[in-house]
């Protein structure tokens, strides 16, 4: 009797494998919980499980072109563009197109607020590093605070001028240069991390930058410039 048992438990294993392998492959092709946020916010649904959004699908892709401007120009990856005019919106022509000409647009200040409460609650409740992001008590915020004075954030300000409040942030809470290896000293810091420590590599820093520039309502770009053959600054 227990011969049997195992036989017929092994059939069903063996039977489930397709589907299980089935089952993983669809996820994979879905869309980031993170990516979801935007996707759903922005009027649009994977109605296939494809991982995009399709053109003439009922997904949304024409919709979202004629409200928010054409994302459909592809993404770089290795060096060279990838899924342009394809007809179809991937995850990362979504997120590009969003954080480039979406956020903090006054013509789509409701979406802004609902996307980025949405990241944040998703971020904390799961507990996900914060790069480029001051955690829930706000030890970031804090110490801004102690050296531009609390409403830094609440007023309307010029990119020229974002910039030099950048700079008084940095001088302010003496962050230091980090050098050598992330790999050799810890990894990267997250960014209470950096404050608290006041060291910073350049790209701890810049995602600072994201933070406390999203936080005026401007968007910013990380871009790299190559110091060296081998060394390249954010």
């Amino acid at each position: 009797m227990k011969k049997y048992n195992l036989l017929f438990l092994t059939i069903l294993l063996c039977a489930s494998l397709p589907a299980q392998e089935a089952s993983f492959a669809s996820r994979l092709r879905q869309f980031s919980p993170l990516a979801d946020i935007h996707v759903r916010n922005l009027g649009l649904e994977d109605k296939n499980g494809s991982g995009t959004i399709d053109r003439g699908a009922g997904e949304g892709y024409e919709t979202f072109i004629e409200k928010y401007g054409n994302a459909d120009t592809g993404f770089y990856a290795n060096g060279v563009i990838i899924g342009a005019n394809n007809g179809r919106l991937e995850e990362n022509e979504i997120l590009n197109h969003y954080y480039i000409n979406i956020r903090f647009k006054d013509a789509f200040t409701e979406e802004t607020i609902i996307i980025d409460n949405a990241v944040k609650a998703y971020v904390y409740a799961n507990n996900i590093s914060l790069v480029w992001l001051d955690d829930a008590q706000g030890t970031v915020m804090n110490a801004i605070n102690r050296v531009l004075g609390e409403g830094w954030n609440e007023r309307e300000v010029s990119e020229d001028e974002a910039v030099k409040m950048f700079d008084r942030a940095m001088r302010g809470m003496r962050i230091a240069g980090r050098t050598g290896q992330p790999s050799n000293n810890g990894g990267y810091y997250f960014l209470p991390e950096m404050v608290n420590r006041r060291a910073g590599y350049c790209f701890e820093v810049a995602q600072f930058g994201f933070w406390f520039f999203s936080e005026l309502r401007i968007n910013s770009l990380t871009a790299n410039a190559a110091l060296s053959k081998t060394l390249f600054h954010a």
